[in-house]
């Protein structure tokens, strides 16, 4: 009953400078003086999940030029011999191609680590 009573005469205090803020709101926007300040990523909290969200998309461009600048030197039929049926070219297309799916793997977990 008491806290009833308290939340009333709070409510009805509000009720009551209601037209004088809605006065005081219409006099800055004719008069062009209305600011709104919006403050992004204020929280540490925001701006950590922002530069994770970039290093990951940073990290998921480089696996996919890597694997797609891997195809040209795995498919290359130039370059000195390594072993019998490998050439330099493609040991470093497939060594490319390799790293750019880890990069791309480690990536994806991280993703799905996060959202549980």
């Amino acid at each position: 009953s008491h806290l009833l009573a308290s939340n009333a005469i709070g409510f009805i205090s509000s009720l009551q400078r209601m037209p004088r803020n809605l006065s005081m709101l219409n006099e800055k926007i004719e008069n062009g003086n209305l600011q709104v300040n919006v403050r992004q990523f204020a929280s540490p909290t925001d701006r950590g999940f922002l530069t994770g969200l970039v290093h990951e998309g940073i990290i998921a461009g480089i696996s996919i030029a890597a694997i797609l600048g891997s195809i040209l030197p795995v498919v290359s039929e130039s370059g000195p011999m390594l072993a019998q049926n490998l050439r330099l070219y493609q040991f470093f297309g497939y060594t490319l191609a390799l790293g750019g799916f880890i990069f791309g793997l480690r990536s994806l977990v991280r993703i799905l680590i996060t959202r549980k």
